[in-house]
Formats: C-alpha cells, sequence, structure tokens
C-alpha cells in the first residue's frame, strides 16, 4: 500500500492539535510533529485533495506532498519520541528508553501506525483520569484502542478484565502485542462495538475517539455500563463540550468533570 506524506505548514502547537482532530476524522492515522511543520500520514486511495485545502484554507496553512511506497513506521516514530510522564502516575516510553524513575507505573509501547504514545492531549488527559482511579476488580472497555495503552493502563490499575477494539486492523494487532510486552492479559477485537462480547457490562468505558463517533455511539455505551459505572470520553474539542455533555446525559448519564489541555477536552461521566 501507498502512503502519501503531507508536509503542513507553518504550524504551532495549538494549531497541530486542532488540524489533527480535523484530519483524524479525514482517514489520516498517523501524526509526527517537528518545528512548525506537521507531517500528516494517509493512505493514497483515500486522499482528497479538495477536502485537504478546505480545512487548511481556514487556518491559512500551506502544505506539499510526499509519495512513500514503503515507510518504516517504527524507525520515523523513534526519531520523534521522547518518554511521556503524566504527572508522577505513570511514564508511556519505548522499549529502547531506560525505566522512568519517580513514577508508579512504566508503560512500554511499540506503536506500528496506532494513535496513543501519550504525547497527543487527549490520550495525556485520558491517563490522567485512570491514575485516580483503584480499577481493583472492575471490567474496562477500550473503545478504540489504538496502541491499546489505555487498556493496559487500566490492568496495571487492578482490572481484573480488560477488552480493547477498534476498527483498523493494526491497532488490535499492535494492542496485543503491547499488552504482551507489559505482561497483562488483555482482549481485543477487530470491528465495531457489535463485534465485542455482548454480555459483559462494564464498570469503566475509555472512549478517546472523536466527536461524530461518540456521540453516534453514546446510547449504545451507556446501555454497555453497570449502573454507577464511569464513562470517559476524549477526541473533542473544547467548543463542543456542550454539544458532548447534552448527548450524554440524556442518554442517561451525568457529568461530573473535565480535564482541558491545548484546547482539547477530557470528559467524565457516571451512569
Amino acid at each position: 500500500m501507498q502512503y502519501l506524506e503531507i508536509n503542513i505548514t507553518p504550524v504551532n502547537d495549538e494549531t497541530a492539535q486542532i488540524i489533527v482532530a480535523y484530519l483524524s476524522e479525514m482517514k489520516y492515522d498517523t501524526f509526527v510533529e517537528e518545528e512548525n511543520v506537521l507531517k500528516a500520514y494517509i493512505l493514497e486511495s483515500d486522499f482528497d485533495a479538495m477536502a485537504l485545502q478546505e480545512q487548511l484554507d481556514i487556518f491559512q496553512l500551506k502544505h506539499t506532498i510526499n509519495f512513500m511506497a514503503k515507510t518504516n513506521w517504527n524507525a520515523e516514530w523513534e526519531k520523534n519520541y521522547d518518554p511521556v510522564i503524566v504527572n508522577d502516575a505513570v511514564a508511556v516510553r519505548a522499549s529502547f528508553h531506560p525505566p522512568i524513575e519517580g513514577v508508579y507505573k512504566n508503560i512500554i509501547i511499540t506503536p506500528k501506525m496506532s494513535f496513543g504514545t501519550g504525547h497527543h492531549s487527549t490520550t495525556h488527559m485520558m491517563l490522567q483520569f485512570v491514575s485516580q482511579l483503584d480499577l481493583s476488580g472492575k471490567t474496562v472497555l477500550d473503545y478504540g484502542c489504538g496502541t491499546g495503552v489505555l487498556g493496559i493502563y487500566a490492568s496495571m490499575q487492578g482490572a481484573s478484565k480488560v477488552i480493547a477494539n477498534d476498527i483498523e486492523d493494526w491497532c488490535v494487532e499492535n494492542t496485543l502485542e503491547n499488552a504482551a510486552i507489559n505482561d497483562v492479559y488483555n482482549e481485543a477485537y477487530l470491528g465495531d462495538l457489535n463485534t465485542i462480547p455482548q454480555e459483559i457490562k462494564y464498570d469503566l468505558i475509555l472512549a478517546n475517539i472523536n466527536l461524530n463517533i461518540l456521540m453516534a455511539q453514546m446510547n449504545v455505551m451507556v446501555e454497555m455500563l453497570l449502573p454507577g459505572g464511569v464513562l470517559i470520553c476524549s477526541g473533542i474539542l473544547v467548543e463542543d463540550q456542550e454539544k458532548l455533555q447534552k448527548c450524554a446525559e440524556e442518554s442517561g448519564v451525568k457529568y461530573q468533570k473535565s480535564n482541558n489541555r491545548l484546547n482539547w477536552l477530557s470528559l467524565y461521566f457516571v451512569k
């Protein structure tokens, strides 16, 4: 399969985060931030030049396109990857990094083309929330798992059963590989929420996706929660809070609190 590398300039941290949010909904699946440049990767067959230009025009950004027949994604990632430390609770690092001292847990992640190394604000905030939870004996769903980092952390926090799912096959493979690296035994399924075991109800659902999917699947997620269960959502911008909060509360959960980081939100609900 042939990928395109879209080099977008000039960007700062805040602009890059916003552009990533838009492009993630347009089938771009990997992003690398460099100084003043955001590199976005997409299958050539999924590329829509007009749609890209419309988004970039809003922010007065320019772009160039490179064709990439074969890419060593891990090598690209390693060149730009530093460990991520969330408070003093957890560090997300690669296998080539030494253990991070002074944190409660170290998670080793080796992504393929999967989202979830902790660098993005949404993943960072989700990890913050999970760090505050005692999940001993709890059942957890990692919906839209990416690298599986959230489900892995849930297992480390004591969850007795963690199920993950994603619509991309490499995410499911990557989740299982990363779980094994971290000595946890999470399950992972390919597909939407209908593909996971339907008889299980959850104490916690972690959904770091995007606004459209969160709203479309809100009723289903709430139905899968046990009474008193927690739903933590991210992947939305600050200006979308009212819209998602209203959808969630109409579906049967109550808003409790939120995290805000670089114009991104993570929302915490209880059934």
